[in-house]
């Protein structure tokens, strides 16, 4: 994983010095001189780096000729507003701003000599450790607390919907595994499909599979249409009114699909299945404790009368 810092101060010389340092430690370093080059930098950095390094007067805005005592305040209220989990390190030149309490008793201030400076990255060590749990999101810490469970009567994971892992080419006859799935849910009590993960857990990621299979340039869209096809030819369109909207996560610089059955159907769901050397035929599935499970003909007529009468 790559490491990187964000440094607001005004001084292009210290600026020159601390960079030579950062990467010394193996840091990539973004710059700027103001609150203003701070809220327009962080958006697209705030995922990459490990701490913004403020210095604690600074410039406002890039056309002040001086810096500003108040700049300090302005940035921390910024950040625990828009930025609340981002870490932050704070340096100075000032002797008398090593008393902090007068601005916030959780803050931690370096001072601008050799020593302090070596003691600040041993604190943003410590920041860089916690970096890849900071930057989940809610809804990757969610998808990573569904990861970690094993596959149960509401989850599956499938490594693709189309693609062979094994021989590493396109292979639409996969495709009923995903509908089996969604089918399965669907006469049972719903539940939320994986494409991208394996059997063990593993992350494999679109990357690696479907999305080769992909030809437009947009591979998101194109797969949501995808779905929304076979979705519609196998089910009937109206089977969308259970599924939640389809989304994608990235983890580990690989995406997954999030597919969730809300619920049961409103009848009966079927797949046509086919077998080598014979007969097509309308096969009726239910999630069973961790797989997808073929009712036969006494079966089913049982099931549908105690679930749908």
């Amino acid at each position: 994983m790559s490491k990187s810092l964000l440094l607001i101060d005004d001084k292009e010389d210290f600026k020159e010095s601390f960079q030579t340092l950062s990467q010394q430690k193996g840091y990539k370093l973004a710059w700027g001189k103001s609150l203003e080059d701070l809220k327009e930098i962080i958006p697209s950095l705030h995922r990459k780096i490990t701490a913004v390094v403020l210095d604690i007067k600074c410039l406002l805005d890039n056309r002040q000729p001086i810096e500003r005592e108040d700049f300090i305040l302005k940035a921390l209220l910024f950040l625990d507003s828009e930025y609340k989990n981002l870490p932050r390190v704070i340096l100075t030149g000032d002797e008398h701003a090593l008393d902090f309490s007068r601005f916030s008793g959780d803050e931690t201030v370096f001072k601008k000599d050799p020593e302090d400076i070596e003691k600040l990255f041993q604190k943003i060590e410590e920041f860089q450790q916690k970096h890849e749990q900071r930057v989940r999101t809610d809804d990757e810490i969610e998808l990573y607390k569904i990861i970690e469970q094993t596959e149960n009567n509401k989850l599956e994971f499938k490594s693709s919907l189309q693609y062979c892992i094994k021989k590493n080419k396109e292979n639409k006859d996969l495709r009923f595994e995903v509908l089996k799935t969604l089918a399965a849910f669907a006469n049972t009590d719903g539940g939320i499909l994986l494409i991208g993960v394996e059997d063990n857990r593993e992350i494999y990621g679109l990357e690696n599979g479907d999305f080769k299979t992909i030809e437009q340039s947009n591979p998101y869209d194109a797969y949501k249409l995808l779905l929304d096809s076979l979705i519609g030819s196998n089910f009937g369109n109206a089977f969308h009114n259970i599924l939640e909207p389809v989304k994608f996560h990235t983890i580990q610089d690989k995406t997954i699909c999030k597919i969730i059955v809300k619920s049961k159907y409103i009848e009966p769901i079927y797949i046509t299945k086919r077998i080598p050397n014979k007969r097509p035929y309308k096969a009726f599935f239910i999630r069973a404790q961790a797989s997808s499970r073929e009712l036969n003909n006494v079966e089913q007529d049982k099931y549908i009368k105690m679930n749908w009468g």
